[in-house]
């Protein structure tokens, strides 16, 4: 952060602290007990101590602007001072600045035929790119629903559908400032986002043809022709404070302290005072919406930036110095630590599996010897996924059959990974046509009538990680687990930045490896595309986020039946189904295992609630509250 203010803890601050958690010793506290009210009988007594709930994060985020906001720290701070405006919890939408989610069976959401003709602006349902509508593309005409009735467009003036939503704000939502929150703050905020001098994705900026204000509390979003989104809800934009920020310069709003610094919210709390690189300290927004259900619990919150160092912030936990260690000071060194403190009722560790997913893809394009899927699956057969979990997550992770988490929605139930055996998975190679032609466990298996390799070819390749952390320990692990099966792999640990560059020069996506191990995020709607042929690395498509290569006619159709559809239920669910199992039939890859999310607390906080998909672990810190005997 730039410029922050001195923080100065309050009288009230240090008394609270015996309700909560002892004083941080690198916090200074003021003495300045104030003046006590007498009773009658003369003796004085002091006013009553509010509460503070201390939460340690790991460093202190650069700006507090919603669209410079990226770190998990900063995320965390504005879920204190911003209270939604959705909470997306198990992977859906929860209305919680607004009235309601919006969908097409609410009435919130409908479709409104308008006109196209060659030069305009729409969705190419093929790229699922915004486009210039142009002789042969295809396009979607009015009342299509489905891939099946996508037409190339032959020119002239067609009919097509756009998207309409209205989203409803709740009535007496104020600025913690105590001016009134309006839909036209909505508005201000989506017109940052789409001026070139503010950072962040353009993404949905692009898919939108208007976003206004109708009246005081309701925002209107029109999508481009042709658009259509399972995530309806998510065409909403943060508000921000116009009548603050408005007359500030766009590219100052990323380090201007009115935006970046001490921000103001909705929320439940707002910033009072800082302490460069050591703290911020919150008080209670009197102007918060929910204040009569008695939120929040807590009267001053503390965020303290107290690095990673897995000893010293259990530790800190430990003996009081921090009532919430989140997880961003919480890194995978500490999960072993955390665990023994609470088997021993030393702490609370509240985990959930995360969005996260580890995984080895098998990249096609450069290794023949993984396109036959009866390959691919023999090698996941090899893979001891639940035995690494238990060794190195303790069990808080979960091994997931395909590409969705098993936590999520939309995962189909009736799939289960592949076991692990050995035994089975070097009888699946030899199956394959991987022969031991010399029985000897220093070579790897040969070609003997695979398919499209020639006979004799080695079953080995190539292995691709980013230097440190987890992936590497999987990727470790994978090369031991393949030689038991007779694979030889060569490890080549590539910095992270060189590894993930965009075709053709990037090492996974140019297709220069035999496999990758690396992480990526779920989200609500499922990311089948990670797997389609349309995002396959090219010359056209450098971008192409499928660095396997794989195509299946059947995987790419469900993909589009999902993501072609404006919601996430019915057709789109079934779909969702199809992609799975088409992934667990063909295994373009290995879903290694799902990381979890964590909170470690002392025993005196209640309330905290694990989920896989807030922005932060701790979501619902006004409802958290101090644990009674």
């Amino acid at each position: 952060m730039r410029n922050p203010r001195l923080l100065a803890l309050s009288t009230a601050m240090i008394v609270g602290l015996a309700a909560a958690c002892r004083a941080p010793a690198s916090v200074d506290v003021p003495l300045d007990l104030g003046t006590a009210a007498a009773t009658p009988g003369g003796l004085p007594t002091m006013p009553p101590a509010p509460s503070l709930l201390v939460v340690c994060l790991g460093e202190e985020p650069t700006s507090l602007y919603l669209y410079s906001a990226t770190t998990p720290e900063a995320q965390t701070i504005l879920e204190a001072i911003q209270d939604g405006p959705f909470d997306v919890l198990g992977y859906e939408y929860q209305p919680v600045l607004l009235e309601s989610t919006p969908s097409l069976s609410t009435g919130q959401a409908h479709f409104e035929s308008t006109t196209a003709s060659s030069g305009d602006l729409y969705f190419n349902p093929e790229t699922r790119l915004p486009d210039t509508l142009a002789q042969g593309r295809s396009y979607a005409p009015a009342g299509c629903t489905a891939p099946d009735c996508l037409q190339p467009y032959q020119g002239g003036d067609v009919a097509m559908d756009r998207l309409v939503v209205d989203f409803q704000l709740r009535s007496g939502v104020s600025w913690s400032d105590g001016e009134p929150l309006t839909a036209e703050d909505s508005v201000f905020s989506f017109q940052l986002n789409a001026d070139g001098r503010t950072p962040g994705s353009k993404d949905l900026v692009y898919r939108t043809a208007s976003y206004e204000a109708v009246d005081e509390r309701t925002v209107r979003w029109t999508g481009i022709p042709g658009y259509i989104d399972p995530e309806i809800a998510a065409h909403f934009w943060s508000p921000l404070p116009k009548h603050l920020l408005g007359d500030v310069p766009v590219g100052d709003l990323p380090t201007a302290d009115v935006s970046a610094v001490t921000p103001i919210g909705w929320g439940p709390y707002q910033i009072e005072s800082r302490l460069p690189g050591s703290s911020i300290a919150l008080t209670r927004n009197p102007h918060y919406f929910r204040a009569a259900d008695g939120l929040p619990v807590f009267d001053e919150v503390l965020f303290r930036f107290v690095g990673h160092d897995p000893e010293t912030v259990v530790q800190q936990v430990l003996n009081g110095e921090c009532d919430i260690a989140d997880e961003s000071a919480l890194g995978e060194d500490a999960w072993p630590l955390l665990l023994q403190h609470q088997a021993g009722g030393d702490l609370q560790l509240v985990s959930v599996p995360g969005p996260r997913m580890m995984r080895a893809d098998f990249l096609e394009s450069n290794s023949p010897i993984f396109r036959d899927a009866a390959t691919r699956t023999a090698l996941a057969q090899c893979t001891d996924r639940n035995g690494w979990s238990t060794r190195h997550l303790g069990g808080l992770g979960s091994v997931p059959a395909s590409y969705i988490p098993p936590n999520h929605p939309l995962v189909d139930a009736d799939l289960a990974p592949v076991p692990y055996s050995t035994v089975a998975g070097s009888a699946a190679l030899a199956s394959a046509g991987w022969i031991d032609d010399d029985s000897s466990a220093a070579t790897p298996r040969v070609a003997q009538g695979v398919a499209e390799v020639p006979n004799g070819t080695p079953l080995a390749w190539s292995l691709g990680v980013s230097p440190g952390g987890l992936e590497e320990s999987w990727a470790e692990q994978l090369v031991t687990d393949f030689a038991a099966c007779g694979a030889k792999v060569s490890l080549e640990p590539t910095p992270a930045d060189e590894l993930f560059a965009p075709y053709p020069d990037g090492p996974a996506f140019g297709g220069k490896l035999g496999m990758v191990v690396w992480s990526w995020l779920g989200w609500v709607t499922p990311a089948c595309d990670l797997f389609a042929s349309w995002e396959i690395p090219s010359a056209e498509l450098p971008e192409g986020s499928n660095a396997s290569a794989f195509s299946d006619p059947g995987y790419d159709a469900a993909c589009r039946a999902m993501l072609f559809s404006p919601g996430l239920e019915g057709a789109a669910a079934a779909a969702a189904r199809v992609t799975q199992r088409v992934f667990v039939e063909q295994m373009p890859a290995i879903p290694l295992v799902v990381l979890p999310r964590i909170a470690a607390a002392g025993p005196d906080v209640c309330g905290l609630e694990a989920d896989p998909s807030p922005s932060s672990v701790i979501w619902n810190i006004e409802a958290l509250t101090a644990c009674r005997p």
